[in-house]
């Protein structure tokens, strides 16, 4: 496997955390989560990035509820809005979206 260096620099740059939050929108545009960070995202991005680079960002506990679907009763464990662009800034790292012929790196593989 290739060693891809520098990852954390690359995770805390704002234009990366611009980008995750774009990817982490797309069809939730309607979530009062999303609306507010659409409102000011220099503000909450930068909150993020300070808490990334000071390195005291931590997730919030998840709320688990049990959704009955199709006859089955399902776990969700769904995560805090706001953090959803947090999840997927180190996959906009490792998988640039205009890059062809890459290999995926799974998430699994990363650790921080």
């Amino acid at each position: 496997m290739k060693r891809i260096g520098n990852l954390y620099s690359k995770i805390c740059d704002m234009e990366n955390l611009k980008l995750a939050h774009q990817n982490a929108r797309k069809g939730k545009g309607w979530y009062q989560e999303v609306r507010m960070v659409d409102e000011d995202p220099e503000k909450y991005l930068g909150q993020l990035q300070e808490m990334l680079l000071n390195k005291t960002y931590n997730t919030s506990e998840y709320v688990t509820f049990i959704k009955h679907d199709s006859g089955k009763d399902r776990e969700i464990n769904p995560a805090v809005n706001s953090e959803k662009g947090s999840e997927r800034n180190p996959e906009t790292v490792l998988n640039p979206p205009k890059k062809k012929n890459c290999t995926k790196v799974k998430m699994q593989q990363l650790s921080l």
